[in-house]
């Protein structure tokens, strides 16, 4: 009967042990999302995909500006999160030239990436552009 009290006694101090208040202060939250401007878009529909869900807007004139929805990750500081962006064109034949794209993508408000897209078709449907009629980006982000 001796060891089954030693076990229990060992298995709840350190139950209590794992809890300690170093561990519960360690996670943060951590906030990401990405600004989109779009040059030459001129009435063509796009779609979003994030973390933060799915979005569409339409650019209504030659160069508009898209912010997403913000990604909250609460995570162990030092620990790798991921953050994934997507963006497509839904009308790509009424492209007329490239769309050009530059992706800002944010972590708790300072630029983390920046990358420039060019999307659609030159010429529909023979000349397409560097990133055909979309592009995908999947981020390793170190939690703060």
């Amino acid at each position: 009967m001796k060891p089954f009290h030693f076990l229990l006694v060992l298995f709840f101090s350190t139950l209590f042990f794992s809890c300690s208040e170093d561990e519960a202060d360690s996670f943060a939250e951590n906030l990401v999302y990405t600004v989109f401007e779009v040059n030459n878009g001129n009435s063509n529909d796009f779609t979003i995909y994030t973390q933060a869900g799915t979005e569409s807007f339409s650019a209504s004139s030659n160069n508009e500006t898209f912010t997403t929805k913000t990604f909250s990750a609460t995570t162990i500081s030092g620990t790798t999160f991921y953050y994934m962006m997507q963006m497509f064109i839904l009308n790509v034949a009424n492209t007329t030239g490239c769309v050009e794209v530059s992706a800002k993508t944010y972590h708790n408000n300072s630029l983390y990436e920046e990358k420039d897209y060019s999307i659609g078709y030159e010429t529909y449907p023979t000349n397409v552009c560097a990133n055909s009629t979309g592009f995908s980006e999947m981020y390793g982000i170190i939690a703060e």
